[in-house]
This record gives C-alpha cells, structure tokens and sequence, in this order.
C-alpha cells in the first residue's frame, strides 16, 4: 500500500502502553546506574567480563557510543577529521594545539 504525500504510515502514533513502560523504567534510573557503577567496580561478586561490560555501559551512556570511521571510496582523500578540544585543558581564547605540537609525547 503506498501513502500518499503528507500521510503518515503510523496514523495512530506510538502505543500508549509503551510510553508508560518507559516512564516506569526511568524513574528506576539512578538506581541501576549505581547497580552498574558497584558491578564495575566488582561488587556483587562481578567477574571481570561483568566488569567490562558494566563499565562499557556506563561509558556509553554517559558518552555515547565510539564513533566507527566509514570508508565510501577507495581512498581516504575524502576523509574529514574533526578534532574536539573544549573540556581538554585549554584555555578560553587559546589556539588549540595539534597532537604532538606541545613538545610531550601523543600516546
């Protein structure tokens, strides 16, 4: 069945059931992220693969997920990089440096 312009393919929008579902989840927020950081930190008799991956958890919801390059060519001539230096320890009005400009090492 094709829709025509300006109809929607979910008339009804999302179930209301779901909305209640997800407000019930959230109010138990603080709590599992606590639950998290304790297995993290191999409470609760955390075995080190439990570690890991509560501390992934953790990380991906504070930080989102890491970002996967994509390669769409053959070459990487198309590649922009994009550095973020707020929050790294420079000051307001300072030219961010490039890795390696400082004199330290990058690693």
């Amino acid at each position: 069945m094709a829709w025509k312009p300006g109809q929607s393919g979910n008339p009804g929008g999302r179930p209301k059931q779901l909305a209640a579902v997800q407000a019930l989840a959230r109010r138990h927020t603080v709590m599992a992220m606590k639950v998290l950081a304790e297995i993290a930190q191999g409470k609760h008799g955390a075995k080190a693969g439990d570690m890991e991956r509560a501390a992934n958890s953790l990380l991906s919801r504070g930080w989102g997920n890491p970002v996967s390059p994509v390669n769409i060519g053959g070459d990487a001539s198309g590649l922009v990089q994009v550095i973020i230096q707020k929050g790294l320890g420079d000051e307001p009005g300072e030219e961010p440096q490039e890795p390696g400009q400082d004199g330290g090492d990058e690693g």
